[in-house]
């Protein structure tokens, strides 16, 4: 069944990762949010902070897609919207990371 819906493709790959990284900033920024309601002590995911985590967070989903799951066309366009990604932010907050 799950053949059917989750194709082997970098085209879903592509999908994946965008949908992923989409739905992770929704989460962590509101969490966030509601954290900082609550404590009132300041927001805990400062910008540099909740852009690694979501990184980091699909670093390992590109684990499960490649080793776990074993499809590669897919893990290779999750790793291609990872790639871009990070170097959008490295780009807009000027970090070098030589």
């Amino acid at each position: 069944m799950r053949e059917r819906i989750f194709r082997d493709s970098v085209i879903t790959g592509i999908i994946l990762g965008l949908f992923s990284i989409s739905l992770e900033y929704l989460l962590f920024y509101n969490f966030d949010k509601l954290i900082n309601y609550f404590t009132a002590g300041g927001h805990v995911l400062k910008t540099p902070r909740l852009q690694s985590l979501i990184l980091a967070v699909n670093v390992i989903l590109f684990r499960f897609v490649m080793i776990n799951w074993k499809k590669p066309a897919t893990g290779k366009g999750l790793l291609l919207v990872l790639l871009c990604i990070t170097g959008i932010y490295l780009h807009i907050n000027k970090t070098s990371i030589f």
